[in-house]
């Protein structure tokens, strides 16, 4: 399953600091979601969230997220499995999100 070619689009239109193109890699971290948020959610604090790679980096950013909307969002987008999935850029968890 890979992301719908409009989903992609509507990514590239957002105007976001790093383009998005792989979403399996680019959406691991959490800064695009987070970017992404930010954008319709202001108080969602930008300058905790880091774009790197590492998979400590990754857990705080997701952490952050689960933080920030842990009412209703938490079990459906940020907890549990998906979470995991997304961290480790595996290839159905992107997809799944955005789709």
């Amino acid at each position: 399953m890979s992301v719908p070619r409009d989903v992609l689009k509507w990514l590239q239109s957002l105007n976001l600091s790093y383009s998005v193109k792989v979403p399996r890699r680019d959406l691991a971290n959490g800064f695009i979601v987070a970017e992404i948020l930010a954008a319709h959610f202001p108080d969602v604090p930008m300058h905790s969230f880091e774009n790197v790679t590492s998979m400590e980096r990754k857990r705080l950013n997701w952490g952050l997220l689960q933080k920030e909307f842990k009412v209703g969002l938490q079990a459906s987008v940020f907890g549990g499995r998906m979470q995991a999935c997304a961290m480790q850029a595996h290839r159905q968890a992107a997809a799944s999100r955005l789709g």
